[in-house]
């Protein structure tokens, strides 16, 4: 039997601060790339259309982003955001590791193609940033190692570090940069909380976007630009995906059928609701009730 001295003691934790309803996005693993070249290459002007986190782990780092040179060291990490143009002069010693992902709803997958890393104002110097390769190179270790595992469990730990892995970085920059969703405020928090407290209050039947807005004491126009820029959706397409969610958590906890949560969720019947079902998911619910 183990002595007390192999146990290690925790103390009682709560949540910590922080914006919750950012944990309503899921960065999702699309590769890892790493570069050592042996001889200077170039990579010519690019657009990116995924994100792309760059770990410097030995410098240095020339690029450019949007027209503005860089020369970056070791432990620093630079982010180029979807739209971006970005070119790499790759030069020995240089050793970097290009992590690259796309963002999605947690609830129903659906890639959210506006949300961005910083704000629209933040100056090209601001998107990088020191970041000790200690803390990222184990992380790419483990995801790089899922991938040759072969089964059906590493794309799912893969993704799992891959949150790790952005949330780390995202805590590497200055949130004076950060774009908002990306970081809590009182006043953000509060309005996100009183937006799914509405929904889930008035889930079980039709709403339109100006019913939620008096709801919440907005205008429509307040509402849709908050809810894009907080979420990445319109209002109306929030609610529809909010009631979806619940109703496949019903499904899979098989206490409701499709013409059930037609009713509970107020669509005029279950041809409407498997249609909108099946424009959220990709599939119609008959395949999660089974």
């Amino acid at each position: 039997m183990p002595s007390k001295d192999h146990f290690i003691r925790l103390k009682a934790a709560s949540r910590t601060a922080g914006l919750m309803h950012a944990g309503q996005v899921r960065p999702i693993f699309s590769r890892l790339e790493r570069s050592k070249p042996r001889r200077d290459f170039q990579f010519p002007p690019h657009q990116h259309r995924e994100f792309e986190i760059i770990f410097i782990i030995r410098g240095p780092y020339f690029c450019q982003l949007n027209g503005e040179r860089f020369r970056l060291a070791k432990d620093t990490v630079l982010v180029v955001e979807p739209g971006d143009w970005h070119e790499d002069l790759c030069r020995p010693p240089l050793d970097y590791a290009a992590f690259i992902c796309t963002l999605h709803s947690r609830a129903d997958g659906k890639h959210l193609r506006n949300l961005r890393f910083f704000k629209k104002e933040t100056p090209m110097a601001r998107r990088h940033t020191n970041f000790r390769a200690a803390v990222f190179l184990p992380l790419l270790y483990k995801i790089a190692a899922e991938s040759k595992t072969n089964d059906a469990i590493g794309a799912n730990l893969q993704d799992l570090l891959a949150e790790e892995l952005f949330w780390r970085a995202v805590r590497a920059f200055d949130v004076k940069w950060l774009a908002p969703w990306l970081v809590s405020s009182r006043g953000r928090d509060r309005f996100l909380t009183r937006f799914f407290d509405a929904m889930a209050a008035r889930a079980h039947r039709s709403l339109s976007v100006a019913e939620l807005a008096r709801a919440l004491g907005v205008s429509q126009r307040t509402l849709h630009l908050r809810c894009v820029k907080l979420l990445g959706d319109s209002p109306a397409r929030l609610f529809l995906r909010f009631k979806i969610e619940q109703a496949r958590k019903l499904f899979v906890e098989n206490e409701i059928s499709v013409k059930e949560a037609s009713q509970r969720f107020g669509f005029s019947n279950p041809y409407h609701f498997s249609k909108a079902y099946k424009t959220i998911t990709g599939f119609a619910p008959s395949r999660t009730v089974d």
